[in-house]
């Protein structure tokens, strides 16, 4: 039973430092270079303005959105290409101010360095949607909210920002598509949230995928060299015991880290150079060195035929589909294999110092020195 659990405990030491790669690849490619929870929220946002006011098409719709996750009072995105990233987050009573202000010439055209040449159309489209929703007039609406805001602030400084906007709002952009867009904001955005997700797992799962064949992670010969093995499991196990806490510390360092180290990811792919060395240090697995060694893993010696390796496709597949459980699974599944195991070793010194007890069970006769038989009565 130890030995089992030893097995799987090696198996989770590894799928663990190497998923941590897979973690920061994501979070890098998918956060920082492709920005999917900002195009989601762009996507979601589009699909709600043109639902709201079927006068807008979607295209217009779309353009809109993106003036307004582009703006740089709500994005945290830098410049790129000459305009400013999609934000990855807007509060209800923000995206309300900015449909607004962006319908009045002025500031709002500050916010998108590029020009467009239907810039002023797309405003116009904007500002008949609004006057179809009971909004005639923009640009009276915002400065009475503003003003609103700032009276509000001087006579309750305890209410929050949001707070004050809301009210404002509700007092003098009370409206048809205020009540829309209050409606249906929350909806939306859990809409965008499911859409992330959805993303971010093919983003990990390509990730995942990769990074199993970058290092040639083989799941049931890992399976196979652990059973077999005494010595590297028993290893495996005490490097488990003493770097447990190291483990949590990286994970939990793993987002900000790939953030940070992002154009040394992109360059030098360092999470899966990180991973290398954790797992050679191990000992389990032997990862290739160069581009004919890991291409010769995949086929059988030329005495076996040379014929390719199937089984080993299938270890490694597999191996990309448990690393798209991700660092935090696999964390957890130690922890709590780890604990497992400290249960089923003290039950077996129980059980090993009962066995060398010397006591004499309650019920049977004491043994007469000598080897004679017991005695039975008086």
């Amino acid at each position: 039973m130890l030995n089992s659990l030893d097995v799987m405990i090696g198996f989770a030491v590894v799928m663990l430092v190497v998923s941590m790669a897979v973690t920061m690849l994501t979070q890098f490619v998918g956060s920082s270079l492709m920005n999917l929870r900002g195009k989601s929220l762009h996507d979601g946002l589009s699909r709600m303005l043109a639902v709201m006011d079927q006068g807008l098409t979607p295209a217009q719709a779309q353009r809109i959105a993106d003036h307004i996750l582009r703006n740089p009072l709500v994005t945290s995105a830098g410049r790129r290409f000459g305009k400013y990233g999609l934000a990855s987050t807007i509060h209800r009573e923000e995206l309300t101010r900015l449909l607004l202000d962006f319908a009045v010439p002025g500031d709002a055209a500050k916010a998108d360095p590029q020009k467009h040449d239907d810039d002023e159309a797309l405003r116009d489209a904007l500002r008949a949607s609004l006057a179809r929703n009971g909004i005639p007039d923009p640009e009276a609406v915002l400065i009475e909210v503003r003003s609103r805001v700032v009276e509000l602030e001087r006579m309750n400084p305890e209410l929050s920002a949001a707070a004050r906007a809301d009210i404002a709002l509700l007092e003098h952009a009370s409206s048809a598509y205020l009540s829309k867009l209050n409606t249906w904001f929350d909806q939306t955005i859990d809409r965008t949230s499911e859409l992330f997700t959805r993303r971010i797992r093919f983003v990990t799962a390509m990730m995942a995928l990769l990074v199993a064949l970058l290092v040639q992670l083989d799941s049931v010969g890992l399976i196979n060299q652990l059973s077999v093995d005494d010595t590297l499991r028993d290893s495996v196990v005490q490097t488990a015991l003493r770097d447990q806490e190291s483990y949590r510390e990286r994970l939990q360092a793993a987002p900000a880290a790939s953030s940070a180290d992002g154009a040394a990811i992109a360059e030098g792919v360092s999470p899966i150079v990180q991973a290398q060395r954790d797992v050679e240090s191990l000992g389990i697995v032997t990862i290739p060195a160069s581009g004919m060694q890991w291409n010769r893993a995949w086929w059988q010696s030329p005495a076996d035929g040379g014929a390719f390796r199937w089984s080993f496709l299938i270890g490694i597949l597999l191996s990309a589909a448990l690393l798209s459980l991700g660092a935090p699974f696999w964390y957890s599944a130690l922890a709590n294999l780890l604990k497992l195991r400290s249960v089923i070793s003290r039950k077996d010194e129980v059980q090993r110092a009962e066995r060398q007890t010397t006591k004499q069970p309650a019920g049977l006769p004491m043994p007469v020195p000598g080897g004679g038989a017991p005695k039975s009565g008086p």
